[in-house]
């Protein structure tokens, strides 16, 4: 008899996360794009025997235990900046992890097959902590990473997960008991767009540039500008230059950042609180200038740039912060100032109606409607500021 089992009631309540892959011992599940282009598990029924472990495993409808930070801090790297999107915080956290014999696991930007894809991998040696580090603005695969760190983790080894604040409330549910060699790292969590939507919009890219695109940075560490994306392309004749385009120039970027094209989830997740699911939390610490004033002066810092705010959640947290403080500058700060400039510390994001229009835009014709949808709306000057941007390069060795 064929199953209907079913993991989520409604698309609002799956975070696309991908546990129940891993937890399924039929192997009956996998990913699919639904028509706006974001990931769903599907069942395959033939193989189903409806035992509930991929619901079970689901840490967005079923959260484990959540926590008031015990302790606050602004502070930066003395050394990991470099290629940090803020504070360079989880640099020395990784650092510290592989030191003592252990393995990070976090986003990285891969090239397979001459795509680039956002997916989770571990990492074991510092001189590849680089490929973890910076912001990815859009959903991660995680395709049998929380099995590996189950492994890992029945092995005795130490293991940092950095992830979304759903994928570690997932993690934490797949592993179904407290480890005390596993380190869970969130962040201050906007949403996120679908994989689907970024690569379309890297081949629009790419076809306007007459390149391929090797490498997407979205804060590329630009002087004066937080959101700016830095992207390497190779040109026909095989030269290699490096992109500057700000986030306004950008229709992938711009809509990320007014909140228009995250998954349905992200609107209405209850992990967007003060209470974390992680051991440590990490952030921009908006708005510093204005609320450690003495801070900024002390450390020469033009509009708090480049601070994180650190949520310690845990003895865990409390115990592996201690480690990296000599490594840091840091000042005790409170929540109640993070919460000030990190409104997802007390509600999800909120859409305007401009997203329902781009999502039938995407159904209807692909990515390239909203691009040119975005392109109609940006104003003549600022597309000639958006032509003027391929000037902005320098080749590259």
């Amino acid at each position: 008899m064929m199953c209907a089992f079913r993991i989520y009631d409604n698309e609002q309540n799956c975070c696309g996360c991908g546990a129940c892959i891993d937890a399924c011992p039929q192997k009956a599940i996998s990913l699919k794009d639904n028509e706006f282009g974001f990931r769903y598990p599907y069942i395959n029924n033939s193989l189903c025997i409806s035992c509930g472990v991929c619901k079970a495993s689901c840490g967005f409808q079923n959260k484990p235990e959540l926590r008031k930070p015990e302790v606050v801090y602004a502070g930066f790297s003395r050394n990991d900046m470099t290629l940090s999107s803020s504070g360079g915080l989880f640099a020395c956290i990784a650092r510290r992890i592989i030191e003592e014999g252990g393995v990070v696991y976090g986003c990285s930007m891969e090239k397979v097959n001459g795509k680039l894809i956002p997916k989770h991998i571990c990492v074991d040696k510092i001189a590849d902590l680089p490929r973890l580090q910076g912001s990815k603005y859009v959903q991660s695969e995680t395709e049998n990473i929380y099995s590996a760190i189950k492994h890992e983790l029945s092995s005795g080894r130490k293991v940092l997960f950095s992830g979304t604040p759903c994928q570690n409330a997932s993690l934490i549910k797949f592993i179904g008991k407290q480890s005390s060699n596993l380190l869970t790292l969130d962040f201050i969590c906007h949403g996120v767009p679908s994989y689907t939507f970024f690569r379309e919009y890297i081949e629009l890219l790419e076809k306007s540039m007459n390149a391929t695109i090797d490498k997407f940075v979205f804060r590329g560490n630009i002087p004066g500008n937080s959101f700016c994306a830095n992207i390497e392309v190779v040109k026909k004749n095989g030269k290699k230059k490096q992109i500057y385009l700000p986030s306004y120039l950008s229709s992938y970027y711009s809509y990320f950042l007014s909140s228009e094209i995250y998954r349905d989830s992200c609107y209405k997740c209850e992990l967007a609180q003060q209470f974390r699911v992680s051991d440590i939390t990490l952030g921009d610490f908006w708005g510093i200038e204005d609320t450690h004033p003495e801070f900024c002066m002390k450390n020469n810092l033009e509009q708090g740039a480049g601070v994180s705010c650190i949520l310690i959640n845990t003895n865990k947290g409390k115990e592996c912060f201690e480690k990296i403080k000599s490594v840091l500058i840091q000042q005790k700060s409170t929540l109640d100032k993070v919460v000030m400039s990190n409104k997802q510390l007390n509600s999800p994001s909120i859409p305007s109606k401009t997203r329902s229009k781009l999502l039938a835009l995407y159904k209807d014709k692909g990515y390239k409607a909203i691009e040119e949808y975005y392109k109609k709306n940006l104003g003549i000057k600022l597309m000639i500021r958006k032509l003027r941007f391929v000037t902005q390069t320098r080749n590259l060795k």
